[in-house]
């Protein structure tokens, strides 16, 4: 009888213990031919972050985390990338850094005694901007999905004031109409939701760099992130927006109550 040799190109690491740190950065390693796994302490309850995907979109890392369950699956999908990816447990965010390696980790145990191994400094400057971003990103996904999520995540909508409204606003061919206005108070953060309408007989293109929010009467400010569905609009077509207000153009807070009246001007 003949035997031969298999070289399997994966070796994962055994099963490991790290510390549920909300201070640092956990180092995890996952690769395309092996999921990993992460057990937590407490349930998941959102799972966030650049280049991360459910399946039904591209992206760079695929995770599950099936819902009320304490576990978050990730496997590897671009080979040569690597993501960061923040888990909300127990109403404490917790942050990951997701490396692709030939020594992936199999099961990695969060417990919240011991210590994690954290991130190069030299990625930390760079993490903290994705980090912001993703926290816009975040806030975002929070005002959209309030009504649904505000009983199971109560502290994460401590400080949210929130408004369904109607303020329209009229320009040639198109008219705006901003339905709803979330601000949260710890981030004193504005998110803008509402719809772009063609009123005209012909399409138009948008410029969202040209694109404005008039708070009241006279005051207007240019809006961190605008996101348009499309920037060309049939006759008698809609489109939805959301516009994300953090500071003015010089760095400073705005304080703006989200009582005011906000219009969108094209």
């Amino acid at each position: 009888m003949l035997w031969s040799t298999v070289a399997y190109a994966v070796e994962p690491h055994p099963p490991r213990t790290l510390s549920f740190d909300t201070e640092n950065i956990t180092v995890i390693k996952i690769h395309h031919e092996l999921t990993t796994i992460l057990q937590f302490p407490e349930k998941v309850s959102m799972v966030v972050g650049k280049g991360l995907t459910d399946g039904s979109t591209p992206g760079k890392v695929q995770y599950s985390s099936p819902k009320g369950s304490k576990i978050v699956v990730l496997r590897l999908l671009d080979l040569k990338s690597t993501s960061f990816m923040q888990v909300l447990c127990d109403d404490r965010m917790v942050l990951f850094k997701l490396v692709g390696s030939d020594a992936p980790d199999s099961v990695v145990h969060l417990l919240k005694s011991e210590k994690a191994k954290q991130i190069e400094a030299a990625d930390l400057s760079r993490f903290k901007i994705d980090l912001w971003q993703e926290r816009v990103m975040q806030l975002v996904k929070l005002a959209r999905t309030r009504d649904d999520l505000e009983a199971s995540l109560p502290d994460q909508y401590k400080g949210v004031s929130s408004r369904k409204v109607a303020f329209l606003h009229t320009a040639k061919d198109v008219e705006t109409m901003v339905t709803e206005v979330h601000r949260f108070s710890k981030e004193d953060t504005l998110v803008i939701f509402g719809t772009i309408k063609n009123i005209g007989k012909n399409a138009i293109k948008l410029n969202p760099s040209q694109m404005r929010i008039r708070v009241g009467e006279s005051r207007v400010y240019k809006p961190n992130k605008l996101g348009l569905l499309k920037y060309i609009i049939a006759a008698d077509q809609s489109i939805a927006f959301e516009a994300v207000m953090i500071g003015n153009t010089k760095g400073r807070k705005l304080h703006l109550s989200a009582e005011n009246t906000f219009k969108l001007i094209p």
